[in-house]
């Protein structure tokens, strides 16, 4: 059930990310809102325990924001927010490793298009799409297959 409301959330992301470049606050909430109430759920059975990793994962979330401000937008305020949210959904580790794999896919997807001269070195591409990519190919396992 979790893993099909994080989908569904990145899903939603990615489409408004690519056609409205940002992210409404209502969506941004109900991302931070629904596995907030999975982990209270999960608190009951299996202790206080379950919100460590959620919480450290939400955090990373803040660093990318703070890094994105101090290297004027690199990284979006909403595409940070994002990925607080899939910190909570997934834990750290998890997270840690989507951010890895979308940061490669959006580094690739650049590439491809600075060698067809669609783009330069300050072409911006939404980051959801590739936050959802990268989810699939995590959950999918893929990057098993190619290391």
């Amino acid at each position: 059930m979790e893993k099909a409301a994080c989908v569904l959330f990145l899903v939603v992301c990615a489409a408004w990310d690519v056609k409205k470049w940002s992210f409404p606050v209502w969506l941004l909430l109900v991302g931070t809102l629904v596995p907030v109430a999975f982990l209270v759920g999960k608190s009951f059975t299996e202790g206080w325990t379950v919100w460590l990793s959620p919480a450290i994962g939400c955090s990373f979330g803040l660093g990318l924001y703070l890094a994105g401000r101090f290297f004027q937008g690199s990284f979006g305020s909403g595409d940070a927010w994002l990925m607080a949210n899939t910190g909570l959904f997934l834990g750290w580790e998890k997270n840690l490793l989507l951010w890895w794999n979308a940061s490669v896919l959006a580094l690739l997807f650049a590439g491809v298009l600075v060698v067809l001269r669609k783009g330069n070195r300050k072409t911006k591409l939404p980051m959801a799409p590739f936050v959802l990519a990268g989810y699939c190919l995590m959950e999918l396992g893929a990057w098993k297959e190619i290391l």
